[in-house]
Protein backbone atom coordinates (compact mmCIF):
# COMPACT_ATOMS: atom_id res chain seq x y z
CA UNK A 1 0.00 0.00 0.00
CA UNK A 2 2.81 2.62 1.04
CA UNK A 3 5.58 0.12 1.18
CA UNK A 4 7.15 1.14 -2.39
CA UNK A 5 7.14 4.51 -4.32
CA UNK A 6 4.93 3.24 -6.73
CA UNK A 7 2.21 3.25 -4.38
CA UNK A 8 3.12 5.78 -2.49
CA UNK A 9 2.70 7.87 -6.00
CA UNK A 10 -0.98 5.75 -6.37
CA UNK A 11 -2.00 6.88 -2.83
CA UNK A 12 -0.73 10.71 -3.54
CA UNK A 13 -2.79 10.65 -7.38
CA UNK A 14 -5.87 9.06 -5.37
CA UNK A 15 -6.13 11.48 -2.29
CA UNK A 16 -5.71 14.38 -5.36
CA UNK A 17 -9.10 13.17 -7.43
CA UNK A 18 -10.28 12.38 -4.01
CA UNK A 19 -9.77 16.33 -2.92
CA UNK A 20 -10.99 17.53 -5.81
CA UNK A 21 -14.08 15.43 -6.23
CA UNK A 22 -14.56 17.32 -3.04
CA UNK A 23 -14.75 20.40 -4.18
CA UNK A 24 -17.06 19.40 -6.39
CA UNK A 25 -19.50 17.70 -3.98
CA UNK A 26 -19.37 20.89 -1.56
CA UNK A 27 -21.08 22.94 -4.47
CA UNK A 28 -24.37 21.30 -4.31
CA UNK A 29 -23.86 19.62 -1.25
CA UNK A 30 -25.31 16.44 -2.73
CA UNK A 31 -25.65 12.54 -1.48
CA UNK A 32 -21.54 12.26 -1.64
CA UNK A 33 -21.48 12.86 1.82
CA UNK A 34 -23.77 10.97 3.30
CA UNK A 35 -21.72 8.12 4.23
CA UNK A 36 -20.07 10.44 6.70
CA UNK A 37 -20.84 9.49 10.55
CA UNK A 38 -20.09 11.01 13.43
CA UNK A 39 -20.82 8.71 15.91
CA UNK A 40 -18.06 7.83 18.22
CA UNK A 41 -18.83 5.04 21.19
CA UNK A 42 -17.20 6.27 24.45
CA UNK A 43 -17.04 3.50 27.42
CA UNK A 44 -17.21 3.67 30.58
CA UNK A 45 -18.86 6.48 32.73
CA UNK A 46 -19.56 9.33 30.90
CA UNK A 47 -19.03 12.97 32.41
CA UNK A 48 -21.27 15.93 31.71
CA UNK A 49 -19.14 17.71 29.58
CA UNK A 50 -18.50 14.31 27.44
CA UNK A 51 -22.56 13.89 27.29
CA UNK A 52 -22.70 17.57 25.97
CA UNK A 53 -20.09 16.69 23.11
CA UNK A 54 -21.68 13.17 22.17
CA UNK A 55 -24.88 15.26 21.72
CA UNK A 56 -22.94 17.55 19.34
CA UNK A 57 -21.98 14.26 17.79
CA UNK A 58 -25.37 13.36 17.23
CA UNK A 59 -26.55 16.62 15.47
CA UNK A 60 -23.20 16.35 13.58
CA UNK A 61 -25.18 13.18 12.16
CA UNK A 62 -28.49 14.56 11.52
CA UNK A 63 -26.85 17.34 9.35
CA UNK A 64 -25.32 14.24 6.94
CA UNK A 65 -29.08 13.39 6.86
CA UNK A 66 -29.94 16.44 5.93
CA UNK A 67 -27.40 16.68 3.20
CA UNK A 68 -28.93 13.36 1.59
CA UNK A 69 -32.15 15.77 1.02
CA UNK A 70 -30.80 19.01 -0.09
CA UNK A 71 -32.06 18.04 -3.87
CA UNK A 72 -35.56 15.84 -3.69
CA UNK A 73 -38.32 15.49 -5.81
CA UNK A 74 -42.11 16.36 -4.71
CA UNK A 75 -45.15 13.82 -5.20
CA UNK A 76 -45.76 15.22 -8.64
CA UNK A 77 -42.44 15.09 -10.08
CA UNK A 78 -41.09 18.40 -9.57
CA UNK A 79 -37.39 18.89 -8.33
CA UNK A 80 -37.46 20.38 -4.53
CA UNK A 81 -34.82 22.22 -2.70
CA UNK A 82 -34.93 21.42 1.31
CA UNK A 83 -33.13 23.83 3.59
CA UNK A 84 -29.41 24.96 3.64
CA UNK A 85 -26.91 24.14 5.40
CA UNK A 86 -23.97 26.50 7.04
CA UNK A 87 -20.76 26.62 5.26
CA UNK A 88 -18.96 25.43 8.99
CA UNK A 89 -21.33 22.16 8.68
CA UNK A 90 -20.15 21.74 4.84
CA UNK A 91 -16.77 22.15 6.47
CA UNK A 92 -16.82 19.42 9.16
CA UNK A 93 -18.57 17.15 7.07
CA UNK A 94 -16.34 17.38 4.12
CA UNK A 95 -13.77 17.31 7.02
CA UNK A 96 -14.97 13.63 8.34
CA UNK A 97 -15.21 12.72 5.00
CA UNK A 98 -11.32 13.26 4.23
CA UNK A 99 -10.76 11.43 7.30
CA UNK A 100 -12.59 7.77 6.33
CA UNK A 101 -10.73 8.50 3.13
CA UNK A 102 -7.04 8.88 5.03
CA UNK A 103 -8.11 6.14 7.91
CA UNK A 104 -6.58 2.97 6.42
CA UNK A 105 -3.87 4.92 5.45
CA UNK A 106 -3.10 6.48 8.92
CA UNK A 107 -3.75 2.95 10.60
CA UNK A 108 -1.62 1.76 8.64
CA UNK A 109 1.57 4.00 9.43
CA UNK A 110 0.34 3.25 13.51
CA UNK A 111 0.98 -0.21 12.70
CA UNK A 112 4.27 0.24 11.33
CA UNK A 113 5.28 2.33 14.29
CA UNK A 114 5.82 5.84 12.29
CA UNK A 115 3.04 8.08 13.79
CA UNK A 116 1.54 7.99 17.53
CA UNK A 117 -1.04 10.00 19.04
CA UNK A 118 0.16 13.20 21.04
CA UNK A 119 -1.16 14.12 24.31
CA UNK A 120 -2.14 17.79 22.51
CA UNK A 121 -4.67 15.52 20.81
CA UNK A 122 -2.34 16.02 16.99
CA UNK A 123 -1.34 13.09 14.95
CA UNK A 124 2.36 13.09 14.88
CA UNK A 125 5.62 11.72 13.57
CA UNK A 126 6.99 9.43 16.78
CA UNK A 127 10.56 11.26 17.87
CA UNK A 128 13.21 9.31 16.80
CA UNK A 129 14.05 6.58 19.29
CA UNK A 130 9.99 6.35 19.64
CA UNK A 131 8.65 2.91 17.52
CA UNK A 132 10.34 2.23 14.04
CA UNK A 133 10.77 5.52 12.95
CA UNK A 134 14.22 5.58 12.69
CA UNK A 135 14.23 3.11 10.00
CA UNK A 136 11.39 4.23 8.14
CA UNK A 137 11.56 5.03 4.62
CA UNK A 138 12.17 7.94 3.23
CA UNK A 139 8.90 7.52 1.28
CA UNK A 140 6.95 6.30 4.12
CA UNK A 141 8.69 9.95 6.30
CA UNK A 142 7.20 11.95 3.48
CA UNK A 143 4.05 10.72 3.40
CA UNK A 144 3.66 10.34 7.45
CA UNK A 145 3.89 13.91 7.13
CA UNK A 146 1.96 14.94 4.91
CA UNK A 147 -0.95 12.90 6.10
CA UNK A 148 -0.31 14.18 9.66
CA UNK A 149 -1.01 17.82 8.34
CA UNK A 150 -4.76 16.70 6.96
CA UNK A 151 -5.44 15.07 9.86
CA UNK A 152 -5.20 17.69 12.17
CA UNK A 153 -6.50 20.17 10.09
CA UNK A 154 -9.77 17.94 9.48
CA UNK A 155 -9.78 17.56 13.44
CA UNK A 156 -9.58 21.32 14.51
CA UNK A 157 -12.22 21.85 11.65
CA UNK A 158 -14.24 18.91 13.17
CA UNK A 159 -13.86 20.10 16.68
CA UNK A 160 -14.41 23.90 16.27
CA UNK A 161 -17.63 22.63 14.79
CA UNK A 162 -18.56 20.34 17.90
CA UNK A 163 -18.31 23.62 20.37
CA UNK A 164 -20.17 26.12 17.74
CA UNK A 165 -22.92 23.97 17.31
CA UNK A 166 -23.26 23.30 21.30
CA UNK A 167 -25.06 26.16 23.35
CA UNK A 168 -23.42 25.09 26.31
CA UNK A 169 -19.73 24.55 24.69
CA UNK A 170 -17.27 27.80 24.28
CA UNK A 171 -13.97 28.38 23.83
CA UNK A 172 -12.79 27.13 27.74
CA UNK A 173 -14.35 23.64 26.86
CA UNK A 174 -11.99 23.27 23.96
CA UNK A 175 -9.32 21.63 25.52
CA UNK A 176 -11.81 18.76 27.70
CA UNK A 177 -13.66 18.68 24.16
CA UNK A 178 -10.01 17.90 22.14
CA UNK A 179 -9.23 15.12 25.17
CA UNK A 180 -12.47 13.62 24.81
CA UNK A 181 -12.13 13.23 21.08
CA UNK A 182 -9.00 12.09 20.93
CA UNK A 183 -10.18 9.28 23.94
CA UNK A 184 -12.19 8.57 20.67
CA UNK A 185 -9.41 8.42 18.31
CA UNK A 186 -7.07 6.02 20.67
CA UNK A 187 -10.10 3.48 21.08
CA UNK A 188 -10.61 3.29 17.17
CA UNK A 189 -6.71 2.94 17.06
CA UNK A 190 -5.05 -0.68 15.85
CA UNK A 191 -3.15 -1.95 19.34
CA UNK A 192 0.13 -1.16 19.70
CA UNK A 193 -0.20 2.34 18.66
CA UNK A 194 1.99 4.66 20.48
CA UNK A 195 0.72 7.39 22.44
CA UNK A 196 1.27 10.02 24.75
CA UNK A 197 -0.03 9.64 28.74
CA UNK A 198 -1.02 12.14 30.96
CA UNK A 199 2.75 12.50 31.68
CA UNK A 200 3.85 12.92 28.07
CA UNK A 201 5.37 9.59 28.14
CA UNK A 202 5.31 7.67 24.73
CA UNK A 203 3.70 4.42 25.48
CA UNK A 204 1.50 1.66 23.24
CA UNK A 205 -1.69 0.90 23.35
CA UNK A 206 -2.88 -2.49 25.34
CA UNK A 207 0.54 -2.20 26.68
CA UNK A 208 0.20 0.44 28.88
CA UNK A 209 -0.70 -0.43 32.71
CA UNK A 210 -3.39 2.76 32.38
CA UNK A 211 -5.66 3.04 29.53
CA UNK A 212 -5.77 6.12 27.29
CA UNK A 213 -7.90 9.07 28.50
Amino acid sequence: MIGTNENLKNNHQNRELFHRSLLIMAIPSTIFLTSCSFNFALTGQKTALENQVMGSYKELDDEVLLLASVRGVSKDGKVTESKKISDAAKEAQTAKQNQDFNRDDIDELKEKQILGEALSGDLVVLPKGIGLVDTATEADLRFAEAICLEENRDRASIVKRIISSNENLNQKDLAETKRIYRKNVLEKSPEGTWFQDDNSQWTKKNESKEAPR
